[in-house]
């Protein structure tokens, strides 16, 4: 035998022996302790006593533009932490990058409001009256304007998507 055929027949014996290893220990699943579980996002569920309505109803433009006006005035004045849900997002990071990263004499304008998309509404009927909430997304181009230490004054353009939740109430004739 010469020294190739030593080495093929090594071989074939550590194929062999890896095969009979693999055959006669079946996997376990012991590898797949190691994967995290992320939840897939799923719709929340309606609030107590809401139910959906039959036909949603759009909401008034102005009161849409009046609710953008409101928090974008809340930004103005570092208080938008009063317009966050609790169910935001990073709430506590946003409102800290906001504060270390955002120049104190910044000021944010809505420049237009280019559409509103009814997403979600439940109501329910109270004894004075109905109570609705509406899930809206709403597109707005907005300028941020702030006095930059070595370039001056500084205007900056963005789109932004806005989801909000609005509550209405209509009193019961």
């Amino acid at each position: 035998m010469d020294r190739r055929e030593n080495h093929s027949i090594a071989f074939m014996l550590m194929l062999a022996f890896i095969g009979g290893w693999l055959i006669l220990h079946p996997y376990s699943g012991e590898a797949g302790q190691f994967r995290s579980f992320v939840a897939i996002a799923a719709p929340e569920e309606n609030p107590a006593g809401f139910t959906r309505p039959a036909k949603p109803r759009s909401l008034p433009r102005p009161l849409v533009e009046k609710v953008v006006k409101n928090v974008m005035d809340s930004w103005n004045t570092g208080q938008m932490d009063h317009y966050l849900s609790e169910s935001f997002q990073d709430k506590s990071r946003l409102l800290d990058a906001m504060v270390e990263h955002v120049p104190k004499d910044a000021k944010i304008r809505v420049m237009s409001i280019r559409g509103v998309q009814l997403l979600d509404q439940v109501e329910r009927a109270n004894s004075d009256g109905l109570t609705t909430i509406h899930t809206v997304s709403v597109a707005v181009r907005t300028q941020v304007e702030f006095n930059h230490p070595t370039n001056g004054q500084q205007r900056l353009d963005g789109n932004n998507e806005m989801i909000l939740r609005i509550t209405t109430r209509e009193a019961t004739p």
